[in-house]
């Protein structure tokens, strides 16, 4: 007899409906191009695997950087932190960010959904 498949969401995941698709694609467009275009190689690994297989091929701990302090440490004057799940406040961000002249950076920061508990 088979295990029923659980209908319950993976920790981690969500659905991205039509209107948050089309701006997702689009800041991830903006995103590959200039790591492109900085000769950046991508990566891809599996959508979902356990802790464990992630933590074991993952290497030894490393210390968590302070990425606003490291940006305004090179120069970088206009940094913002922002919640990429506040869509409409992120593609506002994202929009005037891409809009500036001189070097911006964008922090996106969310709580992982593996810690929190």
């Amino acid at each position: 007899m088979s295990e029923k498949l659980s209908t319950q969401p993976y920790k981690g995941t969500r659905d991205f409906y039509p209107q948050e698709m089309k701006l997702r694609n689009w800041f991830f467009g903006v995103i590959r191009k200039e790591l492109e275009n900085a000769a950046f190689e991508e990566y891809n690994g599996p959508m979902l695997e356990s802790l464990e297989i992630y933590a074991a091929k993952s290497g030894e701990e490393t210390r968590q950087v302070n990425l606003l302090a490291l940006c305004r440490a090179i120069g970088v004057e206009h940094v913002v932190v922002a919640d990429p799940f506040d869509l409409k406040n992120f593609e506002k961000v994202v929009k005037e960010e891409t809009e500036r002249e001189e070097p911006s950076v964008i922090i996106a920061q969310r709580p992982c959904a593996l810690l929190k508990r």
